[in-house]
């Protein structure tokens, strides 16, 4: 499954300031938190595009900035979104220690938001690699940090409903996923994408390929509304392979044609040959030429695109 991660992107809690009279404002900080703020905002950027690798030169800068002022709570921010670059580029060992170490820096921050937040992106890295005993052991550390606390957090709510889906359980799953989606703020994109794209996953596992077009279509919604182009292309790519198992051939080519042009201009190539795979073989269903679009995938496969998203 597709791991689609919620980023910490808490700008007022990063700026406050405990200061008499509640002053919030960035100019407020130390020069080198005031540009570790300003390079977390660029990498939180480059994320969302799906720039992982330029995501990844900004945070570490952030972190530069931020020991040298001894920033705990902006360290501690980027511990956690480190981890999402590593996971999202999937290397697993990195993305835990992250996750651990922001745990700990929140921790002693007395943050249990922060805290529950990193321990969730921890567990949903586990699930992503199918280990699912130790995912529900860092399940069961974020439910005791939530315990008492009326408002029910939705990352854990999907994280615990999509190691459910991965083992079958898919009742329970559904009941979970409905209850993360009902407690999610629909202002939060990345987490509304993440939520729907899990139920459109789930729709297809018990065959409901309408329900599924519908989750996956509100997942593409979010992702496009928050520019994630990695996001975007993997639900187009996702509500192709519907209409595709559905016999529905010519509405997969348009589908398909736009995820992997997308996913030609991030570099993506694995993930380029497997779209590419799915469109040949709709088009030859539909008996549709594709020639135009094979023309661009190879060109911006060559990084001859004049406007590549991650430069």
């Amino acid at each position: 499954m597709k791991g689609k991660t919620s980023l910490m992107i808490w700008f007022l809690a990063l700026l406050l300031c405990a200061c008499a009279g509640g002053n919030t404002l960035k100019n407020s900080l130390p020069p080198d938190s005031t540009a570790g703020a300003n390079e977390l905002i660029k990498g939180n950027d480059r994320y969302q595009r799906g720039c992982y690798p330029q995501a990844l030169a900004h945070f570490f800068k952030a972190h530069e900035r931020f020991t040298a002022s001894d920033h705990m709570a902006g360290s501690a921010m980027i511990m956690n979104n480190i981890g999402n670059v590593y996971r999202a580029v999937s290397d697993l060992n990195s993305a835990l220690l992250f996750y651990e170490e922001a745990y700990i820096a929140y921790m002693d921050l007395k943050n249990q938001d922060g805290a529950l937040q990193s321990l969730t992106n921890k567990a949903a890295a586990l699930i992503d690699v199918n280990r699912f005993e130790e995912a529900a052991n860092e399940i069961a550390r974020a439910e005791k940090i939530a315990a008492g606390n009326p408002k029910l957090f939705g990352p854990l709510l999907r994280n615990q409903g999509v190691l459910l889906l991965k083992k079958g359980d898919y009742p329970r799953a559904q009941s979970l996923l409905d209850a993360a989606l009902k407690n999610t703020d629909p202002l939060n994109l990345p987490e509304t994408a993440a939520v729907n794209f899990a139920l459109g996953t789930l729709m297809v596992k018990t065959d409901r390929p309408g329900e599924a077009i519908h989750h996956f279509k509100a997942a593409l919604s979010a992702d496009r509304s928050s520019s994630y182009y990695m996001g975007t292309a993997d639900d187009l790519a996702a509500i192709g392979s519907v209409h595709l198992s559905r016999g529905y051939a010519e509405l997969a080519v348009g589908y398909f044609k736009r995820a992997v042009k997308i996913y030609a201009l991030l570099r993506n190539q694995p993930k380029v040959d497997a779209t590419r795979n799915l469109l040949v073989e709709a088009s030859q269903k539909a008996g549709m030429n594709i020639e135009l679009t094979e023309f661009f995938v190879e060109k911006w496969s060559r990084e001859e695109a004049s406007e590549r998203p991650c430069r």
